[in-house]
């Protein structure tokens, strides 16, 4: 297993029973399927592209009384990284840049190296 995934594994085994929030593990990339004439048809899957996080997380919220009482599902965009990994340049820019623009539309987002992380990044109110 990868340290990556020893860092999924952690935070899917500590925080995937939150009553609050449901957490997806993002897989994206490209299937090759053939069709019985041989030739091959390509299936994408995943949120998008290259950049957007390994773990999506809709987390429940309750409004303030200004907003009338109710609750949302505020979209959480959690990077999972290895404990001392590093990650291409390329990469880690459209990663970064897929976590900017969940945060600057409301969401939460960053980058997570354990399950202490990911609770920083989904329930900062915990930390305050």
């Amino acid at each position: 297993m990868t340290p990556e995934k020893e860092v999924e594994e952690e935070c899917k085994r500590i925080h995937g029973g939150a009553r609050d929030a449901l957490i997806f593990v993002n897989r994206s990339g490209m299937a090759t399927f053939y069709r019985p004439d041989g030739k091959p048809y390509h299936v994408h899957y995943g949120l998008t592209g290259a950049g957007s996080s390994d773990l999506i997380i809709p987390k429940r919220e309750l409004i303030t009384v200004e907003m009338v009482g109710t609750h949302i599902a505020r979209f959480c965009a959690v990077e999972l990284k290895a404990p001392k990994g590093k990650t291409e340049k390329k990469r880690f820019e459209k990663q970064s840049n897929f976590i900017t623009q969940i945060v600057s539309l409301g969401g939460y987002g960053g980058f997570a190296r354990s399950a202490l992380d990911l609770e920083r990044i989904v329930w900062p109110e915990r930390f305050c």
